[in-house]
């Protein structure tokens, strides 16, 4: 009988880690616009004032933001855009970093992270399957919800 249990426990707990370990972590957000170190602290603010973000570091010459999201809370990666939008800049790129497990409905892949909604990704590699915990980094694309994978590995 404790030759069953175990097996089944450790299935639960490989379960319990992966889906902690499912989620956005950390965006660029690249901005058209600031040249000076006053108009990146008022998109700083912006950034700032959401809730979910745990850290905000500007670079002026890559004229980005570098953004850790906090690992509990439920993350609007919509937001992100706005908060650039109210501080008077246009988005060039947001790129992310996240962990999550690869979907497929008729509509295509998506994943599914731990802190945010379902974000379709725009294909997937070869070797990677439907149910797969995978980590990936592309440019994500507000309007439509979707990522456009730059790379992808499995976990």
């Amino acid at each position: 009988m404790l030759h069953k249990i175990i097996p089944i426990a450790f299935s639960l707990f490989t379960l319990t880690v992966l889906n902690l370990n499912a989620q956005v972590k950390q965006a660029t957000v690249e901005v058209d616009g600031f040249t000076c170190s006053l108009c990146a602290k008022g998109v700083e603010g912006q950034f700032k004032a959401i809730e979910f973000i745990k850290s905000v570091e500007a670079n002026l010459r890559e004229a980005s933001f570098h953004i850790v999201f906090s690992d509990t809370r439920a993350i609007e990666l919509s937001q992100l855009q706005t908060a650039v939008k109210d501080g008077g800049f246009t988005v060039r790129n947001i790129i992310i970093n996240a962990a999550g497990i690869i979907d497929q409905s008729e509509s295509g892949y998506s994943l599914t992270t731990g802190n945010t909604e379902e974000i379709k990704v725009n294909e997937i590699s070869d070797g990677i399957n439907p149910g797969d915990h995978v980590e990936i980094t592309g440019i994500y694309d507000a309007t439509k919800n979707i990522i456009n994978i730059s790379t992808i590995k499995k976990l």
